[in-house]
């Protein structure tokens, strides 16, 4: 996983729960004293286990968990990738992009990083489909930052989102729209 995200966890931790809540968990995950650098590639296992050991200590669901931590996610994302978002686009925009944009230059500048394949279909003006592909299998993550991207454009009241799991592992159907 890229450390970006791996850093924005402990920030999120820390900033929602507090340092010792942070430090309890990194113990717990056999992860104490990890410095992290947002530039490089972390073991996914090591992210698993400081999610897995947030949901216990906080005694979160883990979807829902994992939904707020990516709607925390975007307004970092959002500056990291400004370059590559229109100043014109909308919350539908920027999804409908995502892949050959953001996810693009993620891939290409660090090969090693492996964000969700996003096939993303435009059913119209107000609708699209996102064909959410992840060995990692949490897509509630990718929710909460179409949550999250929706809320910084204002138009999260009008968000409808439903997420259907596919016959195949990790394989997920988004269907977005917003409404009138």
């Amino acid at each position: 996983m890229h450390g970006f995200i791996l850093l924005e966890f402990e920030k999120y931790i820390i900033k929602e729960h507090g340092f010792a809540v942070w430090n309890n968990i990194s113990r717990k995950a056999n992860a104490e004293g990890l410095s992290i650098d947002a530039t490089q590639v972390y073991p996914d296992s090591i992210v698993f286990s400081l999610v897995g050991e947030a949901i216990k200590e906080l005694d979160a669901e883990p979807g829902t968990f994992l939904e707020r931590f990516g709607y925390a996610l975007v307004p970092n994302l959002l500056k990291v990738y400004k370059a590559y978002i229109d100043p014109a686009w909308r919350t539908m925009d920027v999804l409908e992009h995502t892949e050959r944009t953001m996810h693009h230059a993620v891939r290409t500048n660090n090969p090693e990083v492996t964000p969700p394949i996003l096939e993303i279909t435009r059913k119209g003006p107000k609708s699209l489909q996102i064909i959410y592909r992840s060995k990692r299998n949490i897509p509630q993550l990718g929710v909460g930052v179409i949550k999250g991207i929706a809320n910084h454009y204002g138009e999260l009241p009008k968000l409808h989102l439903h997420l259907t799991q596919t016959a195949e592992d990790g394989v997920y159907l988004i269907d977005v729209s917003m409404l009138s």
